[in-house]
């Protein structure tokens, strides 16, 4: 039977809820935070959200206890790095060495994880993660209060990540072949042996109606050698062959911020944080028409009376969008062979239809919600404003 679990997020509005059974959304909650209990991502009063997220799971009924809590970009250290093949125990040892000249403390402060991407040869590709143990232990007394229990926090990006990367999972990476140049100059050394053509002379092929083997066969022996010496060469450097999987870039336009999250061969790389946020553009709004930021919030939300038009909103939105063709130059300049093909967009605060079809326009380049990542048992109403909280019960 497959486990049920609750997805949260704490956004700088809302709380997002997520009730999952296995992969499967049973209902997506989304509640208002009261003002000023959550400022730029971190939360300031834990005790108001344990005390919102108890009467939000008493008023809905809600009987599941275990939960995934996504932690804010802010409240974590991340970086992807490459070992050598060793055990839970040894990593245990070697994370804190990877991560501590981002630490702004004594590593012995921190909590360390991993979230494995592949196997290559002999090494292993990563991503290594640390939270300071005073954050973990407050998200944890933040649970009790409100009578869950935490199972797990999830980065941000990681909890993204596996909802970008959902295919994916039907397939583990440790599963794709994959096989050092060494092993693959011993395979074609192994196959030149049982050949036993004539050798070209000075590069050319020689034509004897004696020898064994047709001229493509002759042709083959010569490419084998070929590759068979690049192939020892680049196995003196440790190299390796995999299957490269496609790039990704997701845009979150969110209340404390909009982000840009690029995603390469089969994990996440780096994030691009742009200047323009949809709150800044709610207390436009809310100026031009003289209405409680609230209120402004629903009205932009929607779209009501198209306010995204008006002068100010208007300028605004299209300095996001300058912003967000910039990224995506600098990211196209610095990665020519990316895979990139559309963007996914998520978030809240602005209309995601309208948004889409205006960021499309600015960057010629096909928009898609980030739901049409997701499998169908996931796509509920709501979730495109935070799938992160799906994202982090499946990680």
């Amino acid at each position: 039977m497959a486990r049920k679990m609750l997805g949260i997020e704490i956004g700088n509005c809302d709380l997002k809820i997520c009730v999952c059974r296995g992969e499967e959304v049973q209902d997506y909650l989304q509640v208002e935070l009261p003002d000023n209990v959550v400022a730029n991502g971190q939360v300031r009063s834990f005790n108001s959200v344990a005390d919102l997220l108890k009467t939000t799971v008493k008023e809905n009924k809600i009987r599941v206890k275990d939960c995934a809590i996504v932690l804010p970009d802010d409240a974590y250290y991340l970086r992807r790095v490459t070992l050598p093949k060793m055990t839970t125990q040894q990593l245990e040892i070697n994370l804190p060495y990877e991560l501590h000249d981002f630490l702004s403390g004594e590593v012995s402060g921190y909590f360390y994880d991993y979230s494995l991407i592949r196997y290559m040869g002999s090494r292993m590709d990563l991503i290594a993660a640390a939270a300071d143990k005073r954050l973990v232990q407050k998200y944890v007394q933040m649970c009790r209060r409100a009578g869950l229990n935490l199972v797990k926090l999830v980065p941000n990006v990681l909890a993204l990540q596996a909802v970008v990367m959902a295919d994916e999972r039907t397939a583990p990476l440790d599963a794709v072949p994959v096989r050092t140049k060494e092993e693959e100059a011993a395979e074609a050394a192994e196959k030149a042996a049982k050949k036993k053509e004539r050798k070209p002379l000075f590069g050319k092929k020689t034509l004897d109606i004696d020898a064994e083997g047709s001229d493509e066969e002759t042709k083959e022996s010569t490419k084998s050698e070929t590759e068979r010496a690049k192939a020892e060469a680049a196995s003196l450097s440790g190299e390796v062959s995999y299957e490269r999987g496609p790039d990704y870039v997701v845009l979150d336009i969110g209340h404390g911020g909009s982000r840009m999250h690029f995603f390469s061969n089969h994990a996440y790389e780096i994030t691009r944080t742009l200047q323009t946020s949809s709150d800044q553009i709610v207390h436009l709004l809310s100026e031009d028409a003289g209405v409680d930021p609230h209120i402004a919030r629903i009205r932009l939300a929607a779209n009501q009376d198209n306010c995204l038009s008006l002068p100010r909103i208007d300028d605004a939105v299209s300095t996001m969008l300058t912003e967000i063709n910039r990224v995506m130059n600098f990211y196209n300049y610095n990665n020519p062979n990316n895979t990139i093909s559309c963007l996914y967009l998520f978030g809240t605060g602005l209309p995601e239809d309208v948004m889409a079809q205006r960021i499309s326009e600015a960057l010629e380049m096909p928009v898609h919600s980030i739901a049409d990542l997701m499998p169908e048992e996931a796509r509920v109403d709501g979730i495109t404003n935070g799938p992160q909280t799906w994202g982090a019960v499946v990680e």
